[in-house]
């Protein structure tokens, strides 16, 4: 896109800014660990995503490689506004181990992994 790194997460604020995208911070503790720092980024609302991927049905969505974004979005989503919490992080290293959403709650910790598969598997 020929931006500077400066325009991009400035742009990325502003959309933030307006409810258009999540940013998600990484969580991380000095645990000897190689930590992922950089934040990710969801699209708040699935229907736009869908729409702006000219996806109009379900077996469309199926189809496409940007589903499993789809899905992880919609669930979290779900699950912070069931639980009300604000503050959510993900947590991933560079070797592999991943949790999509990470927060915690009246006192708990707690880690989610969304998976938009018919037979998911336990992973690292």
């Amino acid at each position: 896109m020929a931006l500077s790194d400066k325009t991009v997460r400035h742009w990325l604020n502003e959309l933030s800014l307006t409810f258009m995208v999540r940013q998600l911070q990484p969580w991380f503790q000095n645990l000897g660990k190689r930590f992922v720092k950089s934040p990710i980024v969801y699209l708040r609302d699935s229907g736009l995503l869908h729409h702006l991927l000219g996806l109009t049905t379900h077996r469309q969505l199926q189809g496409h490689p940007a589903a499993g974004a789809s899905w992880e979005g919609f669930a979290l989503k779900q699950i912070l506004h069931l639980l009300r919490s604000a503050d959510a992080w993900f947590y991933a290293t560079q070797s592999g181990v991943k949790l999509d959403l990470f927060l915690q709650h009246n006192g708990r910790r707690l880690g989610f992994e969304f998976k938009y598969n018919e037979l998911p598997r336990t992973t690292r």
